[in-house]
């Protein structure tokens, strides 16, 4: 079980998938998934979303339809999330001040980065 579920949603956010998702995945904190959910994209989402599909740590989940709601994109990143930890990580942002922390000064924080939330009790 990864320590992080990252939840990225999108919808026809193409122009800032790339920087977000490589943000995340060249973190020096490895012990995390990626979940990449789109709500139906009318733009090149999905394109860009695909090809990430060869990174072990990477799932990604295409919608048939579109849900009208981030927060149910929200919900339904955490339902496929294995993590103890949840990140939403909003598509139209990116992490490189994640990359900058130690890890000694990572290894303090309760939670995986700004909004993440447990998932599980111990």
């Amino acid at each position: 079980m990864p320590a992080v579920s990252v939840i990225v949603p999108n919808y026809n956010h193409a122009r800032f998938l790339r920087r977000r998702i490589d943000t995340i995945l060249g973190q020096t904190f490895l012990d995390f998934e990626l979940i990449l959910l789109d709500d139906c994209s009318t733009d090149n989402s999905r394109d860009i979303l695909t090809a990430y599909a060869d990174d072990s740590r990477v799932r990604i989940e295409f919608n048939a339809t579109n849900s009208g709601s981030t927060f149910k994109q929200w919900n339904k990143g955490v339902r496929l999330a294995k993590g103890e930890y949840v990140w939403i990580a909003e598509s139209d942002d990116y992490a490189d001040w994640w990359r900058s922390l130690s890890t000694t000064r990572k290894s303090r924080l309760p939670f995986a980065g700004h909004g993440a939330l447990r998932t599980t009790t111990s």
